[in-house]
């Protein structure tokens, strides 16, 4: 068949991030990502055209990317090469600030100071006139995310190493006076996204909403309301300009809502339906990027008194929408009994991809995902499982994956493959700790499971720990299960496609060479290709492109073998 949807639509459309409105509430900013480089641009919050206002220096996609600044005439933004600049909002020439790398930049409350993270350690305030920028917490052993304004208080999320930050972390405050003081803390879990009189914690079971002030969930419910904090600038709930109300993103087994509760009351209300991210709510407009199985990433904008929707801006390139679905939601069981829950893509023929998703301590919810789309329609059904380490579904499901890596999330992942029924062929995809995954069902699960295809997989967990980067440095060998209790990767026979960046810093690909180097010894059917520049995750349209090229023909190929 002719699919509609090609590689090149998939490579080279945009990404929308981070909208953040103006003090004002009638302007929009944000992050555009087309063709690997990046900008900054606006649009006004009622519709019209979109102004491009800062492109060199270019901004970077570390997270946390900009604020507005100086009431609202300005914007501060990290350089993608490094530095903090500062550009007019009516775009023109920007001017460095500071030659700091940093990320999660946030403006004080008065636009004359910008609070950022060094190294995911060092938070530092840097004032807009003189760029001298003064550390006000680093520790060598800690990291620090998402630093936040409150008043004249800063406030940052902060954990101490072996720990991730979903197994505990914390919010902090500091003020010159008194110095760093713990804001929020709750034993063996996590504090996240301070923000006003509001913090996501998860000590209830579920990552919802809590009242900072009065240290209990605003929103007590068996949803989640966040993600992981595998980065900074994640902006999962907002606050009303007058703190009576606040939206935020609700993760009903990885279909999203958007929701409101009435602070008073605690009344909790369903705005409209889809993934929402990054929320900002100023005046009477809230701004997100929305998107669903069958919605393209769109930027929104909610008349907040009618919850009227306008579409202020498209990501991907025209063509997808005829051609999406909604999965079917899918139950099943693990070996002890543990329910366990999936999406289920639905095709035309009679071969499944079963796609892993990485972290693991993550999910793939009911978002635009374009790679899914591109293989549903070339008549492969999609099947993404939630092993137990998946999140969305509450801090006992996450946590049940320590120290059974390589044994829990394939055994879960094989029943729900089974559960599905039979198919003529049953192809593992994963990148990372998905590609990990993968790799084990095929060496365990090869019966079942025809071929994988991994990105950048992770093919030694305890040995990863001692050469991948500082954020993960303990994630690993401490989630890993002994051994004895893994299957032997090494085992794979294939067939097995497998692609690595050159420069990854997370998985180095010196890793899977040698990996893959050894299955080649044994006589394994192994298809290795590395890309010159690119890392753990492809930032160039071509790598996209040429990966998929290669899946396609990879899959292709299997019809021919079989």
């Amino acid at each position: 068949m002719t699919a509609r949807i090609t590689p090149a639509m998939v490579a080279l459309g945009r990404t929308i991030t981070e909208p953040k409105l103006a003090p004002d509430g009638a302007t929009v900013a944000f992050v555009s990502t087309t063709g690997g480089r990046n900008s900054l641009v606006t649009v006004d919050v009622y519709g019209g055209p979109e102004r491009v206002i800062a492109i060199d220096p270019e901004p970077a996609t570390r997270g946390g990317v900009f604020d507005w600044c100086r009431g609202g005439v300005a914007l501060v933004y990290a350089g993608r090469a490094g530095g903090l600049w500062c550009v007019p909002a009516s775009g023109g020439r920007a001017g460095e600030v500071s030659d700091i790398t940093a990320e999660g930049i946030t403006a004080s409350p008065d636009g004359t100071r910008v609070a950022a993270v060094v190294d995911q350690r060092d938070v530092v305030v840097v004032d807009l006139e003189s760029g001298v920028p003064a550390v006000v917490r680093g520790e060598q052993n800690t990291f620090a995310f998402d630093p936040i304004w409150s008043d004249e208080e800063l406030r940052w999320q902060e954990w101490t190493e072996p720990d991730m930050p979903w197994d505990a972390s914390r919010v902090v405050g500091w003020t010159p006076e008194r110095g760093r003081v713990v804001r929020f803390e709750r034993p063996r879990s996590q504090a996240q996204q301070p923000r006003g009189d509001a913090v996501l914690c998860d000590a209830n079971g579920w990552l919802n909403v809590w009242s900072l002030s009065e240290q209990r969930p605003l929103v007590d419910e068996p949803y989640e309301h966040g993600g992981p904090s595998w980065g900074m600038g994640q902006r999962s709930f907002a606050w009303s300009p007058d703190g009576a109300r606040l939206a935020f993103a609700r993760n009903e087994l990885g279909f999203g809502r958007l929701c409101v509760v009435d602070v008073a009351s605690r009344a909790v209300e369903e705005v409209a339906k889809g993934v929402h991210q990054s929320l900002s709510w100023e005046d009477g407009y809230l701004v997100a990027v929305r998107s669903g199985g069958r919605t393209p990433n769109q930027l929104v904008a909610y008349d907040t008194g009618t919850w009227k929707r306008t579409v202020l801006a498209h990501g991907p390139v025209a063509g997808f929408e005829g051609a999406l679905a909604e999965p079917e939601p899918v139950t099943w069981s693990g070996d002890d009994g543990t329910v366990l829950y999936g999406r289920f893509y639905r095709a035309s023929g009679r071969s499944v991809v079963v796609w892993i998703h990485g972290g693991p301590t993550d999910q793939w919810d009911v978002r635009f995902l374009p790679r899914i789309a591109y293989f549903v329609e070339l008549g492969w059904s999609v099947f993404v499982p939630d092993h137990r380490g998946s999140t969305g579904h509450g801090r006992a499901f996450t946590q049940a994956l320590t120290g059974r890596w390589g044994e829990l999330d394939i055994g879960d992942t094989i029943a729900g493959v089974r559960s599905l029924g039979a198919f003529d062929h049953v192809v593992a995809m994963g990148g990372s700790a998905g590609g990990f995954t993968t790799l084990g069902l095929l060496a365990a699960h090869n019966d079942v499971v025809t071929a994988g295809v991994v990105v950048y997989p992770v093919t030694d967990p305890v040995a990863l720990g001692g050469v991948t980067h500082r954020f993960e440095r303990h994630y690993t060998e401490r989630l890993a299960a002994p051994s004895e209790l893994r299957p032997d990767l090494d085992t794979v026979r294939g067939p097995l496609l497998v692609l690595h960046g050159a420069d990854d810093v997370v998985v180095p690909a010196s890793m899977t060479r040698a990996y893959v180097e050894r299955l080649c010894a044994r006589g394994a059917h192994v298809e290795y290709h590395e890309y010159e520049g690119e890392g753990h995750g492809w930032r160039r349209p071509e790598t996209v492109a040429d990966e998929l090229a290669r899946a396609t023909a990879f899959l292709t190929g299997l019809w021919s073998r079989s």
